[in-house]
């Protein structure tokens, strides 16, 4: 290969050990390793390296990463080439040491390495004099620094094309050599001896069990092992020395600290006896037998008879510098290039008198497509309420802004699958609100001939395939819908709306999954509007964010105001396009209010004292709106007023229709049963 070429190692299993469990560390998902593998890609075009290797795996972060890799060749975002090792992989610590002594034989010019202190260690075992750039992928580690992925791409790119000086782009660092009769290990941060004298679950996290620390540095602001000594006596990344520590009981405790061994893990830790050691200098345990634990996980067992030693190298191997290699970068102007744009383009952007994404124009539409839900729920509620109703009828009112927010970026090619409260959704997608009121009045000019009512509306031939009145029912159609439009090529993506409650079905969450398997151009949309019916969200579901639950699935996710029209339209914009690009399934949840009851007639005993009122005052979406575009005066209330004329004539006019339209005959009893396909 010719032109720069750097070795990307990304541990897909780190930070997965014992302590996510005994303490509060973090798991790092799939899809946010192949994120940060990508971001360090990102980084290193911007810095010119042209190829890239990486380590092959078995845990599926290849398959995310290329998912990216061919949604920036389609955003026309420049990468570098990247190619994977031609190696087994037997998914244990077995794969780091072959892939770095291949990259090693490459030639490339630096290796990235993202995992833990023991992924770092393996690379550095392994690698030869290469110099090593390191991304920690959890809360555990001490040696890799908590560096944004992009910017240590740049620096690395940076380093090694030459344009930083060798003496500002890389750092020597120490390591511990340890040697058990002919066997020889290393260790970044911290070697100790344990009582055990078995391998088990490798983390060290019990203090009773500790009897010395061998340490290359002693930094009191960071976790571990490596803390203990930093809580008695910092020693420097750079400093010419290790320190040594044996442990005993409180009574003989020369000192006792509380130390931070795991993420929100403070444990009480008895120090006996602490010395300074020099490099080259090769000490015996005091130790008769136990285990050595390098960088926090149980590696050597030794015994009495055993013959053992532990020496600190100096200057033992180079990482890049990423701070002092940015700063350099920044003060010789190594990341400046010269405008291609006018400042005439910025000075006409900047005197614009529309600050919103949408022309004029869309501005009114939008309002005017809310303002028909509004006013078409608002009767709903006063004509149900009298008896003039047939059925059950489910509101939509005060969610407004999400549906026409999302909608206004889809045509009839595109599809959606609503539930239960769909009146919103059916007009937001252009079905026809006469047809609809008749449909809710059970009559024969209804969208569905009056044999749907409510929560059955359809209309195929503007992409609406139906709100459902079974929980998540409408997600699955959507996987279908998508499916369909993926083979037909027309850039046609599936939109599935789904309420909080409905989110714990199963049907949810195994088109979750199926649409991450397929990489279906879906969009799961989570309509959070508090409450399962009478439930409140607190009480139904264990994390915050439903977008939590989309990152298990390795879909992206975004939450946004619901109750915020210009949120949800930018929000919906990037992930509707993302799909129709071919990047694949997203979540869009939105938090948002709803005005009524969960079904007309719900006496909402449920709800706090004045909350009804307090939404309708503060979180009107339509208020909200009407609010921020009369600020900028580009359209004027007497212009929003003359729409709400004009919708509540067309409400009024599609209620008197629906009234005198006729009821369907008995004859049309079994039509629309069987569906038959033209050959």
């Amino acid at each position: 290969m010719t032109g720069l070429t750097v070795g990307i190692i990304a541990n897909p299993i780190s930070a997965r050990d014992i302590r996510r469990v005994i303490a509060k560390g973090a798991n790092l998902q799939l899809t946010d390793r192949a994120n940060m593998v990508l971001r360090i890609l990102a980084g290193l075009a911007q810095s010119d390296v042209e190829h890239v290797v990486m380590m092959p795996e078995r845990a599926g972060l290849r398959t995310h990463i290329e998912r990216g890799l061919h949604q920036a060749s389609l955003d026309n975002f420049r990468m570098p080439d990247v190619r994977w090792l031609s190696m087994p992989v037997s998914s244990t610590a077995q794969d780091t040491l072959e892939a770095s002594r291949a990259m090693r034989e490459l030639g490339v010019s630096a290796i990235v390495v993202l995992g833990g202190d023991g992924t770092h260690r393996l690379v550095v075992k392994a690698c030869g004099s290469i110099p090593i750039s390191g991304v920690s992928s959890g809360t555990n580690n001490a040696f890799p620094p908590l560096t944004e992925p992009t910017i240590t791409g740049i620096a690395t790119g940076l380093a090694v094309s030459g344009k930083i000086p060798p003496s500002q782009a890389f750092e020597a660092n120490k390591l511990l050599e340890i040697i058990v009769n002919e066997t020889r290990d290393i260790a970044l941060v911290d070697a100790a001896v344990v009582q055990e004298r078995f391998i088990g679950a490798r983390a060290v996290w019990r203090p009773e069990s500790l009897r010395e620390l061998f340490v290359t540095f002693a930094d009191p602001s960071l976790i571990g092992l490596s803390s203990i000594a930093g809580l008695i006596q910092p020693i420097t990344r750079k400093a010419p020395v290790g320190m040594h520590l044996t442990f005993t009981s409180p009574q003989e405790a020369l000192y006792s600290v509380n130390a931070p061994l795991a993420p929100g893990l403070l444990t009480p830790v008895h120090i006996g006896h602490t010395q300074h050691f020099e490099p080259d200098l090769l000490i015996t345990p005091v130790s008769q037998q136990g285990s050595f634990a390098l960088d926090g996980e149980r590696e050597l067992p030794f015994g009495p008879d055993d013959q053992v030693s532990v020496n600190l190298k100096h200057d033992a191997f180079n990482t890049v510098d990423v701070p002092r290699c940015m700063a350099f970068a920044a003060e010789h102007g190594l990341l400046r290039f010269p405008s291609t744009h006018h400042n005439n383009n910025i000075k006409e952007k900047l005197m614009s008198d529309n600050p919103f994404p949408l022309s004029r124009e869309q501005l009114l539409d939008a309002y005017r497509m809310m303002k028909t839900i509004r006013d078409f729920e608002e009767r709903l509620h006063v004509d149900f309420s009298r008896g003039d109703i047939p059925g059950f009828v489910h509101l939509y009112a005060g969610e407004e802004a999400t549906a026409v927010g999302i909608m206004m970026h889809l045509n009839d090619n595109d599809r959606i699958a609503s539930t239960h409260r769909g009146h919103g959704h059916c007009i937001a997608k252009g079905v026809d609100v006469h047809g609809m009121m008749a449909e809710i009045y059970g009559k024969e000019t209804g969208s569905c001939r009056g044999k749907g009512g409510s929560m059955h509306i359809a209309d195929l031939s503007k992409g609406m395939m139906g709100a459902n009145g079974i929980l998540g029912a409408g997600s699955p159609l959507v996987c279908g819908a998508a499916l369909a439009a993926k083979h037909l090529g027309h850039g046609g993506v599936g939109i599935s709306f789904t309420g909080d409650g409905a989110s714990n079905q199963g049907t949810f969450l195994e088109s979750l999954n199926l649409a991450a398997v397929w990489q279906l151009p879906t969009i799961f949309v989570i309509e959070n509007n508090g409450y399962a019916e009478s439930t409140s969200v607190d009480w139904a579901v264990a994390c915050d964010s439903y977008v939590d639950r989309a990152t298990g699935f390795g879909l992206p996710g975004v939450t946004v105001d619901g109750t915020d029209f210009f949120a949800v339209y930018e929000a919906a914009g990037e992930v509707i396009r993302r799909a129709r690009n071919g990047g694949g399934p997203s979540m869009l949840e939105c938090k948002m209010v709803r005005f009524f009851g969960h079904f007309e007639g719900d006496a909402q005993t449920y709800r706090a004292d004045g909350e009804v009122e307090d939404i309708r005052t503060n979180r009107c979406c339509l208020k909200l709106f009407r609010q921020r575009v009369e600020e900028t005066g580009l359209i004027n209330a007497e212009e929003f007023n003359a729409i709400d004329s004009e919708v509540a004539s067309l409400i009024e006019d599609a209620v008197c229709a629906a009234i005198d339209a006729p009821q369907p005959p008995a004859s049309a009893l079994l039509t629309d049963v069987y569906v038959t396909y033209s050959e």
